[in-house]
C-alpha cells in the first residue's frame, strides 16, 4: 500500500500543479483536503476527504485525473454530503441524490 499510496499521492500533487494557473481556488481547494488511499471501489468523498482506489486511479488516462479529482472536490465545496445526508439513507432516493448531485457539480 506504501508504494500505492506515493505514487497516487505524487499523481496528485502533478494534477493540482497543472490545475494551478488555470483554476486557483479548486487547486488550492484540492491541495488543502485530506486525500487517502482505499480499497474501496472507485473514487468518492465523505464531504472532509477523498478517497482514491490504486485500481481505479491507474484506469484513468491523464486528462481524466483532474476532471476526477474537482468532481470530488466540488461536492465538498458545495457541501453535498452534509446536506443530502438524510436523503442517502433512503435507499429509494440515494440514487436520485447521487444523480442529482453529480448533475450539478457537473
Amino acid at each position: 500500500m506504501s508504494n500505492d499510496y506515493n505514487d497516487i499521492i505524487k499523481d496528485v500533487k502533478n494534477v493540482i500543479a497543472v490545475l494551478m494557473p488555470q483554476q486557483p481556488f479548486i487547486a488550492l481547494f484540492l491541495k488543502r483536503t485530506w486525500i487517502y488511499i482505499t480499497k474501496d471501489e472507485g473514487i468518492f468523498t465523505d464531504g472532509v476527504a477523498i478517497y482514491i482506489n490504486p485500481e481505479t486511479w491507474r484506469k484513468l488516462k491523464t486528462p481524466e485525473k483532474p476532471l476526477a479529482l474537482v468532481h470530488e472536490v466540488m461536492h465538498i465545496i458545495q457541501n453535498h454530503v452534509p446536506r443530502l445526508r438524510k436523503y442517502l439513507r433512503n435507499p429509494a432516493l440515494k440514487e436520485i441524490v447521487n444523480i442529482v448531485a453529480d448533475a450539478k457539480v457537473n
